[in-house]
Parts: structure tokens; C-alpha cells; sequence
């Protein structure tokens, strides 16, 4: 399990991958150390990466945990997220969490291009891509 990430502070983007087999602890503890981090607040823009990640040990009271926290934490905020879940079970995985998290402007897409489209930013190399 894994995760790297770089904030972007031109674009106001933060690109997140994960890779390898991740769990719920591991999700939860990842984005709370992220989002303490000074950068995290400026951020408008994030783009996360899941093409590398093994989602298969996550169950839906993880996800609903995970959920619920990304729905407060943007609450009141004009964010957007693009979600990048080329599997079957990611996509499906992600499209339940962007639901439960009732944040309108989480979308998730099965091609990277498809969601720095959408976010309507510029890749960096190097950054979860």
C-alpha cells in the first residue's frame, strides 16, 4: 500500500495516486495526515489517482467512514475532484463513495485524460501520473 501526492500551487490542484493494496486505516490515516498539511487549504482542485490501487480489502463501512469525513472536510468549500478508477471495482467503489460523501463536485472517471478534462488543468509528470 501506498500513496504519493504533490501539491500544485499554480494550478491549485493536488494530485494523489494510490498504489498497491490499500485498506481502510491506511485511506483514513493517509488523507487526515494530507489535508493537515498547509498546503491542503488552498487547494480548489484535486485529482486522485486509483489506476495502481488493489481496492479489493476495502468494505463499505471504510468507505462510508471515508465518506462521510471528505463531506465535511469540503463542506462549504468550492472543491472538485476527479476520481481516476479504470477497474471495474474501483470505479464501482468510487462511484458508491461519491454518493455517500454527498459532495456534488466529486466525479469519477474510468481515463485520467477524461479527468484532468474536467478539472480543466494540465497534467504535470510526476505526479500520481
Amino acid at each position: 500500500m501506498g500513496c504519493e501526492y504533490h501539491f500544485d500551487m499554480e494550478q491549485k490542484v493536488l494530485f494523489l495516486r494510490r498504489y498497491g493494496r490499500v485498506d481502510g486505516p491506511e485511506l483514513h490515516s493517509t488523507v487526515k495526515e494530507i489535508t493537515a498539511l498547509r498546503p491542503f487549504a488552498e487547494m480548489d482542485k484535486f485529482l486522485i489517482d486509483l489506476e495502481d490501487a488493489d481496492l479489493s480489502c476495502l468494505d463499505t463501512r471504510d468507505l462510508e467512514k471515508h465518506a462521510a469525513y471528505v463531506g465535511q472536510l469540503f463542506a462549504g468549500r468550492r472543491v472538485k475532484a476527479a476520481i481516476i478508477a479504470p477497474s471495474d471495482l474501483a470505479f464501482g467503489l468510487s462511484r458508491m463513495y461519491e454518493f455517500l460523501s454527498a459532495v456534488r463536485t466529486i466525479m469519477v472517471f474510468r481515463s485520467r485524460e477524461e479527468g484532468i478534462k474536467w478539472l480543466e488543468i494540465e497534467d504535470i509528470q510526476g505526479a500520481g501520473g
